[in-house]
């Protein structure tokens, strides 16, 4: 089953931000771009998205700055924050390896696991999808032929579909065959 576009909260598209336009990311697995805009921009590549996404950010918390009057205290200096990696470089460096590039602060190790989580995202979606297929192909050769299965009617629909079955002169059981032929033969499950 395909999942419907659906913008992620507050994910902005970096090039719309770049040009004072705050635009919603949206994301669809499996599309030639699976990261997009309404106003066209499209990513396929998501180390790309990731540095456009870094530097979108860089710029966001330096506006939030800039906007934000210092705090002065007169019980302790203010101290400004460092972004940089503070860890063992062995550590850094196989953290780096297992997540197939170097990082210089928590903003781009933030992106490169955001990316990671992204792809496994998309290979588990890809992994349930062809599991089903399987299981279905696996059961229409065992049976051979017609594949039967059995549908829930929801009861606050049951009346409804008999009127119609009935208006056609059909048992509900006839009518909802007859429907879920069409949808069959008008592949409606792609």
């Amino acid at each position: 089953m395909a999942v419907a576009n659906k913008p992620k909260p507050r994910e902005l598209c970096p090039t719309c931000y770049k040009a004072g336009v705050e635009m919603d990311l949206q994301y669809k697995p499996g599309g030639q771009y699976s990261h997009f805009c309404s106003n066209g921009h499209k990513w396929d590549d998501r180390d790309q998205l990731t540095a456009d996404l870094m530097e979108m950010s860089n710029a966001l918390r330096a506006k939030k700055a800039a906007a934000a009057p210092e705090p002065v205290s007169e019980e302790a200096p203010v101290i400004p924050i460092d972004n940089r990696i503070k860890i063992d470089p062995l550590d850094k460096e196989r953290m780096a390896g297992l997540l197939g590039a170097d990082f210089t602060d928590s903003s781009m190790l933030f992106g490169l696991i955001f990316a990671q989580n992204e792809n496994i995202k998309d290979l588990r979606e890809k992994v349930e999808r062809a599991e089903a297929r399987v299981m279905v192909a696996g059961n229409v050769r065992k049976l051979g032929g017609d594949f039967q299965i059995t549908v829930s009617i929801p009861e606050r629909h049951v009346e409804s579909i008999k009127d119609v079955a009935e208006s056609g002169g059909m048992s509900i059981e006839r009518y909802m065959q007859a429907r879920i032929e069409d949808g069959l033969d008008n592949l409606w499950y792609t």
